[in-house]
């Protein structure tokens, strides 16, 4: 089926065309939809794809359903890690940093909470596919509202609808706002710590600070090594806050003890830093550990199902026995080796695409790759590669409008209640803006 609205665009003449992209690169800035492709760059309108993504509601649920289920064993994992359980060690392994400051957090109330985004696809006949998950430093939440704002208002009106044949998706930016009150209170007071700098395109956080406090809701944006005593309590950049929201690893962090961030590590200690442990955990190896018997435990029997069906078949690399996809013992780097298509190898951590190998396309170098990870256990991945979705959309970037065939990736925020959506499109199966990809506005089907 064609969407309407990449119809009618590819109806008009190059004029009204131009005048679009002016359009949205104006709306663009103006809602902070920016972003810095280097660090010697100035700040320019985020790359977005003009039509969205329209989602069945059954499509929406399962993939809410599926984050739950993620977010169980993100909360488990701390424990499980504290356990000493061999199977968590090599699937999740953690610098010593990490392991410093979870060793100082508290174990239980409202600072444990986390919310998360795991990222997935659909196949042509909307089976989901879970890729990865991640807990801290993810984007979306002002991308994505600005992004239906974008369709919605300038591309929907250049296309003379007066509005869009599709149900309204949840707003992102609203999950988070609801995970902070939920600790801090409606008029609670906010500090949200992440490396510098906070310019146009660097971050979204100051752009939410603003939002937020318009509701009620102080926030204040800085560094963990900004964060200071102030009488019985603390500050950040001179404002007093109550709690923290690190969007950053603490395996980032210096160790604690450290002069520079004593406040940032008292209010750590006093379960005031914001999201807990299991946020710490952003490993895909975690995808082994989702379809093991050995922690169906942590999910309902329902979970266990749609886990089972929508996380392909990961490992994690080393010279190993185990159940092949078929059930069927084999050894691991041999089995996989044979057939270089059927399999993907990702380094354990790490974001953007970096170091993703795709046999199908680069079998020596799959093959290499996969024999370099088999002696760094704990270090890499191997996964069973699955064909999503792919559909032909126009993309604007750096002021040119062009048609790609675009694979899609969704990421999907849940932090145990409502999910929402975000979703970037890119030409490569390496779905990431910084390859050539851009934000796509994610919009449900009208029942």
């Amino acid at each position: 089926m064609v969407d309407p609205l990449l119809a009618r665009l590819a109806c008009e003449p190059a004029s009204e065309r131009a005048r679009l992209v002016r359009r949205v690169e104006r709306a663009s800035r103006a809602l902070g939809f920016e972003y810095r492709p280097r660090a010697s760059r100035a700040a320019e309108p985020h790359p977005l794809a003009l039509t969205p993504l329209v989602l069945p509601p059954a499509a929406a649920a399962e993939a809410a359903s599926l984050a739950r289920a993620v977010l169980r064993l993100h909360d488990a994992l701390p424990a499980l890690h504290r356990e000493g359980r061999p199977e968590v060690l090599l699937a999740c392994p953690l610098e010593r940093r990490s392991r410093e400051w979870l060793a100082l957090l508290p174990r239980r109330g409202p600072s444990t909470r986390t919310l998360i985004r795991i990222d997935v696809s659909w196949t042509e006949d909307w089976a989901p596919v879970l890729f990865e998950t991640n807990a801290t430093a993810v984007a979306g939440f002002l991308y994505h509202p600005a992004a239906v704002e974008l369709v919605r208002g300038v591309v929907a009106e250049a296309a003379g609808w007066e509005g869009l044949p599709y149900g309204e998706p949840p707003d992102v930016s609203e999950l988070l706002f609801e995970f902070l009150a939920g600790a801090a209170g409606r008029r609670g007071r906010v500090g949200i710590v992440e490396e510098p700098p906070f310019g146009p395109g660097d971050t979204e956080m100051p752009a939410l600070a603003r939002r937020f406090s318009r509701r009620g809701l102080s926030c204040v944006v800085g560094a963990p090594w900004e964060v200071r005593r102030a009488g019985r309590g603390w500050s950040l950049r001179g404002r007093p806050v109550d709690w923290l929201f690190r969007d950053l690893n603490l395996h980032e962090l210096p160790a604690p003890g450290s002069p520079r961030l004593a406040a940032f590590e008292a209010m750590a200690r006093a379960g005031r830093v914001l999201p807990g442990p299991g946020a710490e955990f952003d490993h895909k190896g975690m995808l082994e550990l989702l379809t093991s018997r050995a922690f169906e435990r942590l999910f309902t029997r329902e979970q266990v199902r749609l886990l089972r069906r929508c996380v392909p078949w990961t490992r994690v690399v080393y010279e190993r026995r185990t159940d092949g996809p078929a059930g069927r013992a084999v050894d691991l780097t041999a089995f996989v080796a044979k057939d270089p298509a059927l399999w993907v190898v990702k380094p354990n951590r790490g974001c953007g695409g970096e170091g993703v190998v795709f046999g199908r396309e680069t079998p020596g170098l799959f093959r290499r790759t996969l024999e370099r990870a088999a002696r760094f256990p704990g270090g890499w991945v191997v996964q069973e590669r699955k064909d999503t979705r792919r559909r032909w959309l126009p993309l604007l970037r750096r002021g040119r409008l062009s048609l790609i065939h675009a694979y899609q990736s969704v990421g999907v925020f849940c932090g145990g209640g409502r999910a929402g959506f975000y979703s970037r499109v890119n030409p490569k199966p390496v779905v990431n803006v910084g390859r050539g990809g851009a934000v796509a506005a994610v919009f449900l089907q009208r029942r």
